[in-house]
């Protein structure tokens, strides 16, 4: 469902001497790429509080992880919006504070992404939603198995997916240690409190090595550090497919390092290290 139309100057003032104006409301003008185009903010078909509320869920997808977003966002609902309000009812006040707490921005600005009068999210109990009858709440388990989301494969043993790059002749696959390529730069949700790690992220990725090196993320659970995280690694590989990227938790090299202590193979341990040209340690 379209919520917003960009459209040229020229295109709008041809749709309004056809009678089309009625359906334009709150037009701004502003300057795209040097020509002057309009934004039209208002549309007369308007979204169910399903279908918003879906978009929003969509949105929200790739920024939280897959059991946070299985376990709390089910059978959740928009009831209404009303004033720049969104109201979202839960089954529980506990999935209420814990999406509040750690979720709540996200959903503001995913929300605002889909309706840009949205200023406000609320959350209702609504203990109903939790009843296996029930089927008024989104069941987010469909969402994730959208037959228009690309598979990750992984090879088995090994860890690893694949991304492609490029496209007919030229197209190559490139392999990725652990890296979740649903993450992305372009689908990370950015607020005021986010906006300078996404800019750092897209500067590394664009030119590894070469500016913020290394680079430390720190925010608290919930604001998208491991998305970043993935989402550089991926954005490498695409640009510079001869790179090596490496992913890995800070308990997991920790354990490396020791065993490798322990077994003496440090020189062999080095010497996997400095073939990576990127190395992206989470959960520090």
């Amino acid at each position: 469902m379209v919520d917003r139309i960009i459209c040229t100057r020229q295109k709008f003032s041809w749709a309004k001497a056809l009678g089309l104006g009625q359906f334009f409301g709150g037009v701004e003008s502003m300057v795209l790429g040097g020509a002057k185009r309009a934004i039209i903010s208002s549309f007369p078909f308007t979204m169910s509080h399903k279908e918003l509320w879906i978009s929003v869920l969509r949105r929200l997808k790739p920024t939280i992880q897959k059991a946070h977003f299985l376990t709390w966002l089910n059978n959740t609902m928009v009831l209404d919006k009303q004033d720049g309000k969104l109201i979202v009812a839960v089954p529980s006040s506990y999935a209420g504070d814990w999406i509040r707490e750690k979720f709540g921005l996200k959903i503001l600005q995913a929300a605002q992404e889909v309706d840009s009068e949205i200023k406000e999210v609320v959350y209702e109990v609504h203990t109903r939603l939790a009843e296996k009858e029930n089927t008024e709440g989104v069941k987010v388990q469909e969402l994730l198995y959208d037959e228009s989301e690309k598979k990750v494969r992984k090879v088995r043993n090994a860890n690893e997916v694949k991304i492609t790059v490029g496209s007919g002749p030229e197209q190559s696959v490139v392999s990725s240690k652990i890296l979740n390529a649903r993450y992305s730069l372009n689908n990370f949700v950015v607020g005021k409190e986010n906006v300078l790690p996404h800019a750092a992220c897209q500067a590394v990725a664009r030119m590894p090595g070469g500016i913020y090196n290394p680079l430390y993320i720190y925010g608290s659970t919930g604001m998208g550090k491991t998305h970043l995280l993935h989402a550089v690694g991926n954005e490498i590989l695409r640009n510079f497919p001869d790179k090596t990227v490496k992913y890995l938790t800070a308990e997991k090299f920790v354990t490396e390092v020791v065993e490798a202590i322990g077994r003496r193979h440090m020189k062999s341990f080095k010497d996997e290290y400095r073939t990576v040209d990127c190395l992206l340690v989470d959960d520090v």
